[in-house]
């Protein structure tokens, strides 16, 4: 991605939707600078003491969390204890759709959770994401380019270009 060669291996949970597995891997090549490791557990140096982990997460060199990254549903009561927990970290939602991601920065307004300006919210725009979850499979080849939000990619030799939202 961009230059590097990397691999991903996201293996779902339990209960694990494939719309959520799927935005992971979406969020993972979007942050792909980051090198964020997807589902860190309860030992990660970054996390300890904490009771919430992120579907990806980022550290500077320090090893302090740099990236919290969330796809899909998120609590907003988690949402809250981030904002005010991870201050200077970056803080980004991924939703499938636009109607997800503007109802999330409604409901952020309505419940008045604090720094909620500093939270990124994306999605997909209106039937990539249907476009997206078609292209992939069990196991994924994805070669391309990433820019901000911007995808240009190959995805099991398909073409895959996308321009997310930011609400």
């Amino acid at each position: 991605m961009n230059g590097e060669t990397g691999k991903i291996l996201l293996v779902a949970k339990e209960n694990e939707t494939w719309e959520h597995l799927s935005l992971k891997l979406a969020m993972a090549l979007l942050l792909w600078e980051y090198h964020p490791v997807p589902e860190p557990g309860a030992n990660h140096p970054a996390l300890l003491g904490q009771e919430f982990r992120p579907d990806l997460l980022g550290t500077d060199v320090a090893g302090n969390v740099s990236l919290w990254a969330e796809c899909g549903k998120t609590a907003l009561h988690k949402i809250s204890k981030l904002a005010k927990r991870y201050r200077d970290a970056r803080i980004v939602f991924l939703k499938a759709r636009p109607r997800e991601a503007r109802k999330l920065r409604q409901d952020l307004i309505e419940q008045e959770v604090s720094r909620q300006e500093r939270l990124e919210i994306w999605s997909f725009q209106e039937g990539d994401y249907a476009v997206w979850e078609a292209l992939l499979d069990e196991r994924t080849d994805v070669t391309g380019e990433v820019s901000g939000r911007e995808l240009n990619l190959v995805v099991n030799n398909q073409i895959f270009l996308a321009g997310l939202g930011s609400f």
